[in-house]
């Protein structure tokens, strides 16, 4: 090619000086358009595969291929495997010794990057593709997509150093191992999220979506993306917070996934009783009580079983201490359970109780262990609200009285 286009400009009148350049170059040149070709037949047959194939079926994985650019990059690939194997041709003898071997490096390395960006994109697109399958919400997509391309990137950079010394992949890996060993101990805590991440991963402890609660960070919302060295949280304030992916192994997480996924959440609430108001129910206020259709059944059946009780031991009905006696906080216990069994939101079939807590100098708590249906916070919250409302309006009904400490209107009263 030298020799060929050296002779015309020569023979045509250029100075030989100029013709010995464009001899030079036209070999180069020659490539780089066939180059530029083949590039521009690539694109459009591609592009015609995009059009009239990926966007008209019925996969949509292949769609996301295409949003992401693979396409466009593979049509990269093409001229620089040409160019590759043109070299010989484009750089000659009459170049400087060594210029080939110099761009049968570069153009390794140039593939190497190609390759590595089309197969970063290849994965955004597996990423953004699984992200729209129900089952993606289980598992932390983003951290995976992370860990490929952190294998992929080690991988890359391996190749270009084995491609740079000229060395084969065996003494790159040696070489590499060396600068790893300096590398992990600059970027430890970087190294410890990976740790952490691949651990989250594998264990499957964490997942878009999940409800975590992390009081060392002050962290109370849902998970909205689960990363390799990060975890990224909106609050419930709608405040996003970014803690390292290390602390969620290291320090306290709660994470309300299983109640998410039962069949409610639970309800633990205590109402605290004055002991002054507790006491033996007479006639009057037995009668007051049945007139309560929830606990008219439970009232006739004890007293009926605490009378052939109290015949059986011929206890002395003189006084109110002999024998067995109702009391004003049984009877409100058991009309607190019926409510709830009758409420539309309280599951009957998981654990219900409602149980007196150890007296303390406050009094005596009466607490509510129960699995309400509405597990969203607003709903759920309204649920336990609406329950307390009732229980606390009907208290005096039974001649209780909640506990509280005095303010300055008691003391005013006295």
């Amino acid at each position: 090619m030298f020799d060929l286009v050296f002779s015309i400009l020569t023979q045509s009148g250029t100075p030989e000086n100029t013709a010995w350049f464009f001899a030079l170059i036209s070999g180069l040149i020659l490539t780089l358009m066939i180059c530029f070709f083949a590039r521009n037949i690539t694109e459009r047959i591609l592009h015609f595969i995009a059009t009239r194939f990926v966007k008209n079926n019925a996969f949509n994985w292949d769609d996301h291929l295409d949003e992401a650019g693979v396409l466009k990059i593979i049509s990269l690939i093409i001229p620089v495997l040409i160019f590759r194997g043109m070299i010989p041709f484009a750089f000659d003898e009459h170049w400087p010794n060594g210029t080939a071997e110099l761009m049968q490096q570069a153009v390794s390395i140039l593939l190497i990057i190609i390759i590595a960006i089309t197969l970063n994109r290849v994965i955004n697109a597996m990423r953004d593709y699984v992200q729209t399958l129900p089952f993606s919400k289980e598992l932390p997509v983003a951290a995976f997509a992370q860990l490929f391309k952190v294998v992929l990137l080690i991988g890359a950079v391996i190749l270009i150093y084995a491609a740079t010394v000229g060395e084969s992949l065996t003494v790159a890996l040696a070489g590499f191992g060396a600068v790893a060993a300096v590398l992990s101990f600059i970027y430890q805590d970087a190294l410890r999220g990976l740790v952490a991440g691949i651990q989250l991963t594998w264990n499957n402890l964490l997942a878009v979506g999940d409800w975590i609660e992390m009081p060392s960070y002050n962290v109370s919302g849902t998970v909205t993306e689960v990363g390799l060295t990060t975890v990224k949280i909106q609050n419930f304030d709608y405040s996003m917070t970014a803690v390292p992916t290390h602390a969620m192994i290291s320090d306290a997480l709660k994470n309300w996934r299983g109640m998410q996924e039962a069949a409610g959440r639970r309800m633990i609430r205590s109402l605290i009783i004055d002991v002054s108001s507790i006491k033996f129910c007479d006639e009057e206020l037995l009668q007051k009580l049945k007139s309560l259709t929830l606990i008219e059944p439970y009232i006739s059946g004890k007293e009926a079983a605490i009378m052939a009780h109290n015949k059986r031991i011929q206890a002395d009905p003189s006084n109110i201490g002999n024998g067995r006696q109702q009391t004003n906080v049984g009877i409100f216990r058991h009309y607190f359970l019926a409510y709830l069994r009758r409420h539309p939101k309280i599951l009957n079939d998981m654990t219900l109780v409602v149980r007196q807590l150890e007296p303390s100098e406050n009094g005596m708590p009466i607490q509510l262990y129960a699995f309400c249906s509405e597990k969203g916070m607003l709903d759920f919250e309204n649920v336990q609200a609406d329950i307390f409302d009732h229980i606390l309006a009907i208290l005096p009904q039974f001649e209780l009285r909640v506990y509280q400490n005095p303010t300055g209107a008691d003391w005013r009263a006295k």
